[in-house]
């Protein structure tokens, strides 16, 4: 796979420099075989960083838990239904983007990542 290609796919998941050097370097890319079917595939996210939190995910459960739509929270924020399917499918979100939904669902999401780094002990 070509640097370009790599440069655009870890720019799409918005990871950092750091993380776009070390997936050219150890040629991360490469097939794996998915479990359930039995067929190749190619990485995901969660097999590079076992241990990354995906915001977008509990973002929806958590949406999904207090019986409120996807329409519900797109309009609180202003923005197009499709946009909120991308911020769930997403493993990063604006900080500020994340201080609106955690008031508006009445969840700290920052504390997610504060219990990471105390369990990691930085």
């Amino acid at each position: 796979m070509s640097a370009l290609i790599v440069d655009r796919l870890v720019f799409q998941h918005g990871f950092s420099q750091d993380l776009r050097m070390w997936i050219r370097n150890v040629h991360f890319f490469c097939v794996l075989k998915d479990p359930c079917t039995d067929k190749q595939r190619p990485p995901k996210t969660a097999d590079i960083m076992p241990d990354l939190i995906h915001i977008g995910h509990l973002i929806r459960e958590e949406l999904h838990t207090q019986g409120r739509t996807v329409t519900w929270l797109s309009q609180r924020l202003n923005i197009h239904r499709r946009a909120c399917y991308r911020i769930f499918d997403s493993y990063s979100v604006d900080t500020q983007l994340l201080l609106r939904i955690s008031e508006l669902l009445g969840r700290d999401f920052f504390t997610e990542y504060s219990t990471v780094l105390s369990s990691k002990k930085v």
